[in-house]
């Protein structure tokens, strides 16, 4: 659903409020994903579906919740106990 409401909004000057609305009233969004790949090999249409939870995250998300895919990014590339990094982040 996110990628259906990404390409909705993604060619348009701003976000449509229908579209934003649907998005906020999803029950996982884009901070869900933890950018680590495992779907991309099984994608039929071989898209970049961790570029596309970002740009759209971008686009629909909120910053708080773009530093939370971001971590979720950071550790899963560095292998970082999950806990470590949203700790740290929270207390900045």
């Amino acid at each position: 659903m996110v990628n259906k409401l990404y390409d909705l909004a993604k060619n348009k000057d701003e976000v449509p409020a229908s579209v934003q609305e649907h998005y906020n009233n999803l029950k996982f969004d884009v901070t869900e994903c933890i950018a680590c790949g495992n779907c991309e090999p099984r994608c039929p249409f071989n898209v970049r579906i961790v570029d596309v939870m970002l740009d759209a995250q971008d686009l629909l998300g909120n910053i708080i919740a773009f530093f939370f895919l971001i971590i979720n990014l950071v550790e899963t590339i560095f292998k970082i106990p999950e806990l470590l990094c949203k700790r740290y982040i929270i207390h900045l």
